[in-house]
């Protein structure tokens, strides 16, 4: 990005003005080293459960306590530790899982050396409440960035509500973070306060992001 922009401003025009870097590269970012500091846990987790279940043999073991519990018959995913994106739906598909996976390592057990410290570590894994909430933490914080992806990656012209969605990006991860730390701050805060507000809704093309209820911003 960097380099492509020095080549333009080199043979295009010195002016041009400089909006910054890619916001999506930005989000992306921001939300790898979250789950670095964080979740790297889990998303070890998500990768070993993958691979654990690519042998045929596991995989039909496992079919059949999903055909038990009534569970859809779904394959694992394969998350690619450098793309965040793809972190978010295999998750997904570990949660759903869930209680076929647990079914599984319960009922299950490979004597193969080789193979049994690798099931232990997910057995363990998957019976710590802990990890659990981690998970289920871990899958609503990156809705809101899923959901800036998929609003960048539209073809309509988007820079005029860049900052707006922003910042509506910025404050969520704080959001969820007041209302489990400090949630007499969130009873305290003034309403009608534009900064403390979340975007309700979009509009892309001719009109700018706006409020849903805009009456709100009357109250005090």
């Amino acid at each position: 990005m960097k380099s492509v922009k020095k080549k333009l401003e080199e043979s295009v025009n010195s002016n041009l003005l400089d909006i910054g870097e890619c916001n999506l590269h930005e989000v992306h970012n921001a939300f790898g080293s979250g789950l670095t500091a964080f979740g790297s846990d889990v998303e070890q987790l998500v990768i070993d459960i993958y691979y654990f279940f690519k042998y045929a043999v596991r995989s039909s073991h496992l079919q059949e306590q999903q055909k038990i519990l009534g569970i859809p018959e779904h394959v694992f995913l394969r998350h690619v530790s450098n793309r965040w994106l793809t972190f978010q739906d295999c998750l997904e598909r570990v949660l759903e899982q869930y209680a076929a996976l647990k079914a599984y390592f319960h009922t299950d057990v490979d004597a193969r050396s080789t193979s049994y410290a690798h099931q232990k570590r997910l057995a363990t894994a998957l019976a710590d409440k802990k990890m659990l909430a981690k998970m289920l933490f871990l899958r609503n914080t990156a809705e809101p960035f899923a959901g800036f992806q998929a609003l960048v990656q539209k073809q309509e012209p988007l820079i005029h509500i860049m900052h707006s969605e922003s910042l509506c990006l910025s404050r969520q991860p704080r959001a969820s973070a007041r209302a489990v730390h400090c949630p007499e701050s969130l009873l305290s805060c003034r309403r009608g306060c534009p900064t403390n507000k979340l975007c309700s809704s979009k509009a892309v093309g001719n009109c700018t992001c706006r409020r849903e209820d805009a009456s709100q911003d009357a109250l005090p």
